[in-house]
């Protein structure tokens, strides 16, 4: 069970991570704090699930009295196309009674609406069941709060997809082979031989698809499309999207992107970082629209990319994806015990420099990217 909170402290809970910025009367409250990933979580037997990651922030400081008290209470693990459920815990503390409505979100969709009236002193405590339906990349899910027909409190939660996996186990006269396969075209092989496995008998290969690859549970583009070792990581990868003019579309690490016209099947939009806009982009409606941020007067990073698929007079519809700082992965790059030993066209592969102890418990990988259990 995770708990989310608009009036207390953030808390982290095993088995994964939930935190949330915390948003009242418009104000945010939460300080920013660097993106925390887990990368892979693998135990034999586990299917296709997700799990929640901080977007964002810190605890908000304690709310002074009159207050209303929110909090999402997850009930479940999301896993694809089955219903999660979250309880819905408000306290109505404002001396009133109030009318509220509740939405949730997930990636800028309403999934789930309900208005509640409650009285000065009262409660509402319920559970809530959707389906997900998520997609590729990194949903956001919002729990959203009004209060007289304005935002009044929001918990936002990052989702991250877990892949599905295969185990096959192969015993040899030295020792079993054990697979562990992913749809993402990841693998992980280890030879073990009584307790443990000897350096190089453990290998993880991944391989890439058209111009991206998967490694160690992050999605990343190609830089060169023949080489695996200049990377984009893919931090944000929205599909079928949709802006009205003058509305402005949040990314992640403060950028923004505003629709100013449709003209003629062409289209103005404007990127902002901070609240600083950063460039203005005018462009036809079936081009993709790339932003590339200048670091110096030789260097510039593919920040957004975004894909126009249909228009009308006031509203686009389109595809996004938003890349982190590149990233070089070379022969000899150290992964705790593992090393990188070759990069192809199309796959990276690491093997074990020291040997690995296998034992009863969880074995944790490259310093938490890859946990098995044996």
């Amino acid at each position: 069970m995770k708990l989310v909170s608009g009036c207390c402290s953030t808390k982290s809970m095993v088995l994964y991570i939930q935190v949330i910025n915390i948003y009242h009367g418009g104000k945010k409250l939460s300080k920013s704090l660097p993106i925390l990933f887990i990368m892979l979580s693998v135990i034999g037997g586990i299917g296709a699930g997700f799990a929640l990651i901080k977007l964002a922030g810190e605890g908000a400081q304690s709310q002074p009295e009159p207050a209303t008290r929110f909090y999402a209470v997850n009930e479940s693990e999301i896993f694809y196309g089955k219903p999660v459920s979250y309880r819905i815990i408000l306290e109505n503390q404002e001396g009133k009674t109030i009318d509220y409505e509740m939405k949730v979100r997930l990636s800028g969709k309403d999934i789930y609406n309900k208005s509640i009236r409650l009285g000065s002193g009262s409660s509402f405590n319920q559970t809530i069941s959707f389906i997900p339906g998520l997609t590729d990349g990194y949903p956001r899910l919002e729990f959203l709060l009004y209060k007289d027909n304005e935002i009044y409190k929001t918990l936002i939660s990052q989702v991250i997809p877990r892949h599905n996996l295969t185990v096959t186990r192969t015993p040899q006269k030295n020792g079993d082979v054990i697979l562990y396969r992913f749809d993402t075209g990841e693998q992980l092989e280890l030879k073990i031989l009584g307790d443990g496995v000897k350096p190089e008998d453990a290998i993880y290969t991944t391989s890439g698809q058209e111009n991206q690859i998967i490694f160690l549970g992050e999605k990343y583009e190609k830089i060169l499309p023949t080489m695996v070792n200049f990377l984009y990581p893919v931090i944000l990868d929205l599909k079928d999207e949709k802006l009205k003019i003058n509305e402005t579309f949040k990314l992640l690490k403060g950028y923004t992107v505003t629709l100013e016209k449709i003209t003629n099947q062409s289209l103005q939009l404007s990127i902002s970082e901070n609240n600083r806009t950063v460039r203005d982009i005018r462009a036809a409606g079936n081009s993709p629209i790339v932003y590339w941020k200048e670091i110096d007067d030789y260097k510039k990073y593919k920040i957004i990319m975004i894909n126009p698929k249909q228009m009308s007079q006031d509203e686009l519809v389109f595809d996004i994806i938003q890349y982190g700082d590149k990233k070089v992965i070379m022969v000899g790059d150290k992964y705790e015990e593992f090393q990188v030993t070759d990069i192809a066209n199309n796959s990276i592969t690491l093997k074990n420099t020291l040997p690995i102890k296998i034992g009863t418990e969880e074995v944790s990988l490259m310093d938490g990217k890859i946990k098995i259990s044996i």
